[in-house]
C-alpha cells in the first residue's frame, strides 16, 4: 500500500477540480458537458491544486503555523518550472491531434507522435539537440 505524500495530496485536489467542473455542467446536453479544449479542463484542476497553500494547510489542521512568506520563492519557482516545461509538449500533442483529426496525417492508422514531434521541432528530436 502506498503511504501517500504531498504530491498525492495535490493530485487529489487537481482531480477534485475535474469533479467540480463535471458537477457544474452535468445537467447540460452531452455536447456541452466536456470542455472545448482539454487544456481548459486541466486548468480547472490545476487551479484547485494551486489553492493548496500553507494557509489552507493550517486551516485543515495539517500545519500548526504557516511559514513566513519570504520562504515561498522556492515553491513558486518549482511550480513555474513544472508548468513551463509542459508547454512545448502540450503544444506538440495538440498539433498532432489536429493533424490526426483533420486527416492531414495519414501515414498509418496510428501516427507516431515521436516522429511528429521531431518534424515540428525541426528535426531536433526528443532531446532538442
Amino acid at each position: 500500500m502506498h503511504s501517500g505524500d504531498g504530491e498525492d495530496f495535490l493530485t487529489v485536489h487537481h482531480e477534485l477540480g475535474h469533479n467540480f467542473y463535471q458537477r457544474a455542467y452535468n445537467t447540460l446536453p452531452p455536447s456541452f458537458r466536456d470542455s472545448a479544449n482539454d487544456g481548459f479542463h486541466e486548468a480547472i484542476g490545476d487551479t484547485i491544486a494551486l489553492s493548496v497553500t500553507p494557509e489552507y494547510l493550517v486551516k485543515i489542521g495539517l500545519l500548526d503555523k504557516a511559514p513566513d512568506a519570504t520562504s515561498d520563492i522556492g515553491l513558486l519557482l518549482e511550480k513555474a518550472l513544472e508548468k513551463i516545461a509542459f508547454l512545448p509538449f502540450g503544444l506538440v500533442i495538440d498539433q498532432w491531434r489536429w493533424k490526426v483529426f483533420t486527416g492531414n496525417y495519414a501515414r498509418s492508422v496510428q501516427p507516431d507522435v515521436v516522429e511528429f514531434a521531431a518534424e515540428v521541432s525541426g528535426g531536433r528530436g526528443a532531446g532538442g539537440s
